[in-house]
């Protein structure tokens, strides 16, 4: 997905803009030169919410107006995850000029997931600082499935200037898969020691504590 626009109103400044863009240094160090936008001004104000998705060619083609995402008002600032609890990824959009959204994932046939809430372990450890039950951030899955597919993910929260996800690690396993995937997990535990376990898992969601192992709950 990507966030588009900046300045929705009725009057197009572009012509401005591109005139500074293509100024020369002097001008463009001053601030005086450059536009000055007030109340009514329009730049990029009705571009829409992109959803690009990879074709069968290996080209991504934006689905925003099949889905109902084509909106005419500047975003943002996008976050997914699963707010439900059924595996399939909702998203939560910030927006300018207009209240923010929230869209919930309804298809039909989101095919097998992998779903995994990693916490630290909840054993006291001397000299460390609180943190019992708190996301695992940094910690890695690496999914390996019967055919051969690898998949990998990161506890992160995101990564982007105006991107963000839930802590959770969702993996799209796809059509097919019903029986259990290897799960490679690395975090460093609460001494900062790295570990490292394989587990075999079922696609579905799964409570996983890490500490010196992990442990689901």
């Amino acid at each position: 997905m990507q966030a588009t626009g900046f300045v929705k109103g009725e009057v197009n400044r572009w012509p401005q803009l591109q005139e500074l863009a293509t100024a020369n240094d002097q001008l463009l160090a001053d601030p005086d030169w450059w536009p000055h936008l007030t109340a009514g001004d329009d730049v990029a104000g009705s571009q829409r919410l992109c959803f690009f998705v990879k074709g069968d060619n290996g080209r991504y083609v934006d689905l925003a107006e099949e889905l109902g995402l084509a909106v005419p008002v500047p975003t943002r600032g996008i976050a997914t995850g699963d707010a439900d609890g059924d595996g399939r990824l909702d998203l939560a959009v910030a927006r300018q000029w207009d209240a923010p959204v929230f869209y919930h994932n309804e298809s039909p046939s989101p095919g097998a997931f992998l779903g995994l809430r990693l916490t630290h372990d909840t054993t006291p450890v001397a000299g460390t600082r609180p943190g019992a039950g708190s996301p695992a951030v940094g910690a890695q899955v690496k999914v390996t499935t019967v055919d051969g597919r690898v998949f990998v993910a990161r506890v992160d929260g995101g990564s982007g200037h105006g991107g963000k996800r839930s802590s959770e690690v969702h993996i799209g396993l796809g059509d097919g898969v019903t029986g259990p995937v290897d799960a490679r997990l690395s975090w460093r535990d609460r001494t900062g020691q790295v570990r490292e376990q394989v587990l075999q898992l079922t696609p579905g969601w799964h409570s996983l504590r890490l500490g010196v192992q992990a442990q689901e709950m």
